[in-house]
């Protein structure tokens, strides 16, 4: 379900942005405006990223080769953090260099009218939207976790970059709309010029945050430790057998997806317990003859602890992979 979730506003934030670049270049066009102009290429490398994350999304579906044994969820990962760069270089340093240059320079914009309010107010209402579509997606992921925790520990990297460059976008407009408020009604024409260097630095300072979030995932990151509790809890309730568990480690290889690798220490007398009640042990040792005979009653002895130990083990998985699903590799050894 957040998979879809996170797809649909995707979709969307492609389509409103492909829309929005259209009506803010054609804005800028007309009136000239360094706010106006930062809102369009804004709008332009929301759109190229998030084609880009959708790409990734795409990509990091597809399962396990031959060249990648874990499979390629860690595309997600790579393609946000490639439309997080696009954004940095794009978005802000487009933006901050035209706002510079109009401020320096002096260069003052034609009036407005009509348009240049319109496209706003549309821009407005459309990043809105998108805004909304990904809290949604996001809030269905959430499971009771605080934003600021959960927004610092998602996998869903590719949702959490629609939410903010849409966050971005939408108040992006605020500051487009009051500098060019300012520059006519008042006479400011610094306003101007001003508010576009204050989008891009929102953004630039956007770019960086997504930037370190996909960093770390890239870097083999862990997952939280709300979900190893889960894990744990899942291993110490699937029998009487485990006795204590050592050296977890995890690994985030895709949204929703991580190997869970971990260090068991079984209660020998379960084990043993259960070994017991496959082997009829009086009859074994009546049937004793020769040392060839103890051979094999030793080897047989061996081979049904070893098949107890990896029932137990099968059972561990299952039980772990019923209370978190995310967890596609699991390799346990016995301590």
């Amino acid at each position: 379900m957040s998979h879809a979730h996170g797809t649909r506003a995707v979709l969307l934030a492609l389509a409103g942005n492909g829309f929005l670049t259209l009506i803010k270049f054609l804005a800028y066009f007309v009136s000239g405006s360094g706010a106006m102009l930062a809102e369009a290429v804004h709008s332009t490398a929301d759109l190229g990223n998030q084609a880009l994350l959708l790409v990734g999304m795409k990509k990091s579906e597809r399962g396990p080769s031959e060249e990648f044994h874990f499979g390629y969820g860690k595309d997600r990962f790579l393609f946000a953090l490639i439309s997080a760069a696009g954004i940095f270089f794009v978005g802000c340093g487009v933006t901050v260099t035209h706002g510079v240059h109009t401020l320096l320079s002096g260069a003052r914009h034609e009036a407005v009218g009509w348009l240049v309010p319109a496209v706003l107010v549309i821009s407005f209402l459309v990043d809105g939207a998108v805004l909304l579509s990904a809290i949604k997606a996001l809030n269905a992921q959430r499971r009771g976790r605080s934003w600021i925790t959960f927004l610092r520990t998602t996998e869903d990297t590719t949702t959490l970059a629609v939410l903010f460059e849409d966050g971005a976008a939408s108040f992006g407009v605020i500051l487009a709309a009051l500098g060019i408020t300012a520059s006519e009604l008042l006479g400011w024409h610094w306003a101007d010029p001003v508010a576009a260097i204050l989008i891009g630095i929102l953004l630039g300072a956007i770019a960086l945050f997504l930037g370190m979030q996909n960093r770390r995932y890239l870097l083999d990151r862990a997952v939280s430790a709300d979900v190893q509790a889960r894990i744990l809890a899942a291993i110490r309730t699937s029998g009487s057998s485990v006795r204590n568990v050592f050296e977890v480690k995890t690994r985030v290889i895709g949204a929703e997806m991580f190997t869970f690798n971990a260090d068991i220490e079984f209660d020998g007398t379960v084990i043993s317990e259960r070994v017991l009640a496959r082997t009829d042990v009086k009859a074994a040792f009546d049937s004793l003859k020769t040392p060839e005979d103890l051979d094999r009653l030793l080897d047989a002895h061996a081979k049904v602890v070893v098949d107890e130990l990896g029932n137990e083990v099968d059972r561990i998985e299952e039980a772990v992979r019923t209370q978190v699903p995310g967890a596609r590799f699991i390799r346990i050894e016995v301590d």
